[in-house]
C-alpha cells in the first residue's frame, strides 16, 4: 500500500480521484485538506476493491492512471456468482434428463399402443374366420336334413299319393331343421327344464 500511496503524492498532485470498481463503476473520490488526505485516499479505494484507479486536476482533466488489479474477463466466473452458474447448470443436466426420460415414456407407449393394435387385428380376423366356418357348417348340415328328409318322405310313403308325400318331406325337414338348431344352440344357464305338457296336481 505504501507503492500506492506514493503514487497518489506525486507531482502534480491530484485534486480528486476516479476509480473503476469490479463491476465496471466508476465512482469519483474529493481529497480533503488535512496531512492524513494521502491515507484517507489510499483506504477508501482499497475497501472500494477498486481494479484501477486515475488522478484527475481541479478542473477534471486526467493526470495520470495506475492499474491496481486485473479485472474478471466478460463471462469469467469471479467467485461472486459461482454457486448461481454451478446451480443453473446442475438444472440445465436435470432438465436434459427428465427430457429424455419423457422421451423414453413417449416411445414405450407409442410401442404398447402398435402392438395392442395389432393384437386386436388379429382377434378380429380369427373371429371373421371362425365366422365363415360356422355359416358353412350350418348350411351344410341343413342341406344334409334337406337331403334326408327328402329320402325319408320317399321311403314312408310307398303306395300313397304323391300331394301326401310332399307334406311329409315338408314336416320332416322343418323338423329336422330345429332338431338341429337346438342342437347347435347352447342352451343358457338357469334355464328350467319345459313341461311336458302334464300339468301337477296340487
Amino acid at each position: 500500500m505504501a507503492s500506492l500511496r506514493a503514487w497518489l503524492r506525486r507531482q502534480p498532485q491530484p485534486f480528486s480521484l476516479r476509480i473503476r470498481t469490479e463491476d465496471g463503476e466508476e465512482r469519483s473520490i474529493k481529497l480533503g485538506d488535512g496531512r492524513d488526505k494521502w491515507k484517507v485516499a489510499e483506504q477508501t479505494i482499497a475497501t472500494s476493491r477498486a481494479v484501477a484507479v486515475e488522478a484527475l486536476d481541479a478542473e477534471g482533466k486526467l493526470l495520470r492512471g495506475e492499474q491496481l488489479r486485473e479485472e474478471p474477463a466478460a463471462g469469467a466466473d469471479d467467485g461472486s456468482d459461482y454457486d448461481e452458474k454451478r446451480a443453473a447448470r446442475a438444472m440445465q443436466a436435470q432438465a436434459a434428463m427428465l427430457d429424455r426420460y419423457g422421451a423414453r415414456l413417449n416411445e414405450a407407449f407409442e410401442r404398447g399402443a402398435a402392438a395392442a393394435n395389432t393384437g386386436q387385428e388379429n382377434l378380429v380376423g380369427l373371429v371373421e374366420v371362425l365366422t365363415t366356418h360356422l355359416t358353412m357348417a350350418i348350411t351344410n348340415l341343413h342341406n344334409v336334413s334337406v337331403n334326408l328328409g327328402n329320402i325319408v318322405s320317399r321311403g314312408i310313403g310307398g303306395g300313397a299319393e304323391e300331394s301326401q308325400h310332399d307334406q311329409n318331406g315338408q314336416m320332416l325337414t322343418q323338423l329336422l331343421g330345429q332338431v338341429a338348431l337346438r342342437a347347435m344352440t347352447p342352451a343358457p344357464s338357469g334355464d328350467k327344464p319345459q313341461s311336458n305338457g302334464k300339468t301337477e296336481k296340487k
